[in-house]
């Protein structure tokens, strides 16, 4: 079956084309490192991630890269602030009036531990910082379980690449130096072309006429863009035909998806908040150095909000991976991303009391529930199951669902990588895995036991392939169980100790016959959303998201 993907440069669903059969070249936009990332990073690294682990489910051969911007004005900006010290002006800034102690304390540290480094290297302090993030990036990210690219280039590591590139693009007209600084040709680019401007579906021509030239720069029109920027004070430089000076933003990507994966290549990835200027000017860089096309199929994910409003620092609703992870364990967050198709809007909420001083679930204690479930489902088949030999000849209950699994999810994520259906599958299958250990003897012995472990034995395994696709319920479910009950006490300052100690002396209660006093216990772990399961001689708790 073929995988129809939306196609942004073509503005069409068709079926994904690639150069070879069966062999995908995919370059993603990484991140610009200058500071701790945040989730808006990680919507992009696990939708694209999911889109690489389909492919590769379906025999694709993948070479994935991904990029580092160790190299821009953000880092340069963070390396000033550091030089600065913790009591320069650049703290008063509109950027930090939000933050908290706790940012502020995580901030200063981070500079601390860059500036330590700064003293045993002969390195710019701009490229410092960039290692140092570069570093964070992969801890934060490392309790994911992505699929990790097969190459992770860094600008700073390709600048003779870079210069040789910007070189053909003057040599073909297409660029202009000035002052030091070298310019993209926009006009000059759509004169010849007529394709400036066709991924994002903008009017070169209208642009072109109404882009204003501020007096101090150098470039002919206010729509050309730079590839090389001459060198500032205090600024981190490379050698070059035009003097020392560093690389534009743009021309990077450019020029390290075409080193690693060809002159034209199969799939280019990345946020929605790309497509222009970013993603439009890769495109106009990479056709007018090489004269052939670029990317043939390009996808980009929706945009991030936290509590309904988009996030943003000067907002104070900014969160960062690191927090995220404090809320909740990382494959809750996969499960979230996952659950919204990638070319949606998310929203990452927080259940908060409303005006009406009503409960509002938010977004992620809804994905932390549904995590919870699918573990808890799974581990009660297993229970069930525990000691049986399965006759594989027994007939299918569910068949639907438990004969159909597999099947309808590649046809979900053969729609334009349909997750989110992917998931509601998997559901699915959950409520029947649930109905059937459910099922009391007697019921199991009119159905028939055979059937009832057969049908088990099918779901668990095929809900475990499919969801293992999507990078989901691959743990056993004891051990994540553990830690997600451990991971809930922390986030409500409670332990596991105090709540065995109530659980007894609600027992020694009931015991007393003393009911108004074992209920009133129950109430008063209920309201901390503890749950008891009271059976002969035992009684057992769980959190309750």
């Amino acid at each position: 079956m073929p995988i129809w993907i939306d196609d942004v440069l073509s503005g069409k669903k068709k079926t994904l084309e690639t150069r070879d059969p069966n062999r995908v070249g995919m370059y993603v936009c990484g991140v610009t490192v200058y500071d701790r990332c945040h989730i808006g990073h990680l919507r992009s690294m696990l939708s694209f991630d999911a889109l690489v682990r389909y492919l590769e489910y379906q025999r694709y051969q993948v070479r994935y890269v991904r990029n580092f911007t160790d190299v821009d004005d953000k880092i340069i900006e963070r390396a000033r602030e550091i030089e600065a010290g913790p009591d320069g002006d650049w703290r008063r800034a509109d950027r930090y009036a939000t933050f908290t102690a706790a940012d502020w304390a995580l901030r200063d540290s981070d500079d601390a531990r860059i500036r330590a480094r700064v003293d045993q290297t002969d390195k710019p302090l701009a490229l410092v910082v960039s290692e140092y993030f570069i570093e964070k990036f992969q801890e934060d990210f490392s309790c994911f379980g992505m699929r990790a690219p097969d190459v992770e280039p860094k600008v700073s590591d390709h600048m003779p690449q870079i210069v040789e590139y910007i070189e053909r693009i003057i040599e073909r007209g297409y660029a202009y130096e000035a002052g030091g600084d070298v310019y993209f040709d926009v006009a000059a680019y759509d004169a010849a072309t007529h394709a400036y401007g066709k991924l994002s579906r903008r009017d070169a021509a209208a642009m072109i006429e109404g882009a204003r030239v501020s007096p101090s720069e150098n470039k002919r029109n206010g729509v050309d863009f730079a590839l090389w920027k001459a060198q500032k004070p205090g600024e981190p430089s490379w050698p070059s035909p035009w003097g020392p000076g560093r690389p534009g933003w743009h021309i990077e990507c450019s020029v390290m998806s075409t080193q690693y994966l060809g002159t034209t290549f199969d799939i280019h990835g990345g946020g929605k908040d790309l497509i222009f200027p970013h993603h439009e000017n890769e495109i106009a860089q990479a056709e007018a150095a090489c004269d052939a096309p670029f990317c043939t199929n390009w996808l980009h994910n929706g945009f991030v909000t936290v509590d309904g409003v988009k996030m943003s620092k000067s907002l104070g609703n900014f969160l960062s991976l690191h927090d995220a992870l404090e809320l909740a364990l990382p494959e809750v967050w996969r499960f979230l991303v996952q659950s919204v198709h990638y070319q949606s809007p998310i929203d990452f909420s927080r259940t908060r009391i409303n005006e009406a001083g009503e409960r509002v679930r938010g977004s992620v204690d809804v994905a932390a529930e549904r995590v919870q479930y699918f573990y808890q489902t799974l581990a009660r088949a297993d229970e069930a199951l525990a000691g049986r030999t399965v006759n594989t000849e027994a007939p299918l209950l569910h068949t639907q669902i438990a004969g159909h699994l597999q099947e309808r999810f590649c046809e979900a994520m053969d729609d334009n990588f349909n997750t989110a259906v992917a998931l509601g599958l998997c559901g699915e299958a959950a409520r029947a895995i649930n109905e059937l250990v459910s099922l009391k003897a007697k019921e199991i012995k009119k159905i028939g036991e055979e059937s009832v472990a057969h049908t088990l034995h099918v779901l668990t395994t095929r809900l475990r392939e499919v969801a293992g696709v999507l990078g989901l319920f691959l743990e056993e479910p004891e051990s994540f169980l553990a830690r997600f009950r451990a991971h809930e006490l922390k986030k409500r300052g409670l332990e596991a100790d105090w709540i065995e100690q109530k659980i007894a002396e609600r027992g020694a209660a009931k015991a007393e016959r003393d009911f108004a006093r074992a209920d009133a216990i129950r109430l008063e772990l209920d309201a901390l959303a503890l749950e008891l399961r009271d059976s002969p001689g035992r009684t057992d708790w769980d959190v309750r998201v």
